[in-house]
């Protein structure tokens, strides 16, 4: 039994020693890593191989703690100038009391238009307002047409003066006009009275004017406008036929009605 139990204890020291070889060696890998031993139960490392990398990093930390530094002295200086400031609000200008409000000056009348003579009508002629004012009734009544009015028959040569020339209107501008020639015939027809795009009297007799001689006189268009003193000039033309001339014509009330 003794013998057994020293034969064992013999072999106690070389597996102690080999196990503490074991436990060195495992205890070596654990705590040494990478350069650096990290103690157990700690989260930090310590560093035995420095190769510049941690000197880098602590003056980049350095730096950027100066920058912040730096922006915290300017915010606070800027704070301060903003306190300083003082901001003062634009007031309108004063408004003057009412009293002292002139009221804007009147605007200058006007020159009057420089006063101009009423043209006169011819108590015997056309009424000068109606006229101006194109209204055809203004011929309404009769009318002897002052003229040396002549015809020349084209056939014959004979010349015929007409004594007296006569219209009469109703108050929309139709009528009749008579005329008597010294050889003793008349010519009567049917005659209308209008008012042109120029403000011009228009006589028209729409058609030749028979005669009891057996002649007829061409067609003849009469225009008329009023004169300064109210008399009706009036140019007789007969346009529609080449061979017809002209007349001046004078008109004037007549007493005779229609």
């Amino acid at each position: 039994m003794n013998q057994s139990r020293q034969r064992a204890l013999r072999f106690v020291p070389p597996v102690l020693a080999v196990a503490l070889v074991v436990a060195v060696v495992i205890a070596g890998n654990l705590l040494l890593q990478a350069c650096g031993l990290r103690l157990p139960f700690v989260a930090n490392a310590v560093s035995i191989c420095d190769d510049g990398r941690a000197q880098a990093l602590d003056a980049r930390l350095a730096m950027l703690e100066e920058n912040r530094s730096a922006l915290q002295r300017e915010i606070a200086r800027y704070e301060r100038d903003l306190a300083d400031t003082q901001c003062q609000a634009a007031l309108p200008a004063p408004v003057p009391d009412r009293a002292d409000v002139l009221p804007p000056p009147a605007p200058e009348p006007e020159p009057a238009p420089p006063p101009q003579a009423e043209l006169p009508s011819d108590p015997e002629g056309l009424d000068r307002n109606s006229f101006e004012n194109r209204d055809i009734a203004v011929l309404e009544g009769c009318w002897d047409l002052d003229s040396n009015y002549s015809t020349q028959n084209i056939r014959t040569g004979r010349i015929t003066d007409y004594t007296r020339w006569h219209m009469c209107f109703d108050d929309s501008g139709r009528g009749t006009q008579t005329m008597q020639g010294t050889d003793g015939s008349t010519c009567q027809g049917p005659v209308e009275g209008r008012f042109d795009d120029e403000g011009r009297l228009v006589i028209d007799d729409g058609a030749p004017l028979p005669c009891s001689s057996g002649s007829q006189i061409f067609r003849r268009v009469t225009t008329c406008l009023l004169d300064d003193t109210g008399r009706a000039d009036c140019l007789s033309e007969q346009p529609f036929d080449t061979r017809g001339g002209s007349s001046d014509v004078g008109l004037r009330r007549a007493g005779d009605t229609l």
